[in-house]
């Protein structure tokens, strides 16, 4: 079996754009809830199954506009537009916006439910040169 090497980047897509991508590690976190049942004349309660919790993905995106002129700035912006709440006039407010991930044979619909830009180098008007951006991604399943 081969394996991809550590220096050889690869191509992701996250809501439409693509990225460079070759992560030290990609986190896929499923949880499920256990409830416990308790009754008399047993010494111990059981364990009942209480249902599925959110399946997230996190990981990071490395920036640097060295690499393609304004990609750092384009990115953070883009990923804005998926973070909630978003209005309309008044008060209604939109739900967020889905967007498709894509990673080799790594698919899926989710939600943008957290992202911590850390942005570490600047141009002299103070937009980013370089930043890292942890995404976390909710799947729809």
């Amino acid at each position: 079996m081969d394996l991809a090497p550590r220096y050889k980047v690869t191509k992701a897509k996250l809501g439409g754009l693509e990225f460079l991508y070759n992560p030290s590690s990609f986190d896929d976190a499923i949880a499920v809830t256990y409830n416990d049942l308790k009754t008399a004349g047993i010494s111990y309660p059981i364990l009942g199954y209480g249902g599925g919790d959110r399946r997230t993905v996190t990981f990071d995106i490395y920036l640097n506009d060295k690499v393609k002129a304004g990609i750092t700035k384009k990115w953070i912006n883009h990923l804005e537009t998926f973070v909630p709440p978003r209005r309309k006039k008044g008060y209604q407010f939109v739900a967020p916006k889905k967007m498709i991930f894509a990673y080799g044979v790594f698919v899926a619909e989710c939600y943008l439910t957290n992202m911590n830009v850390q942005r570490t180098a600047f141009y002299p008007n103070l937009d980013p040169l370089e930043a890292t951006i942890q995404v976390t991604l909710a799947l729809i399943q």
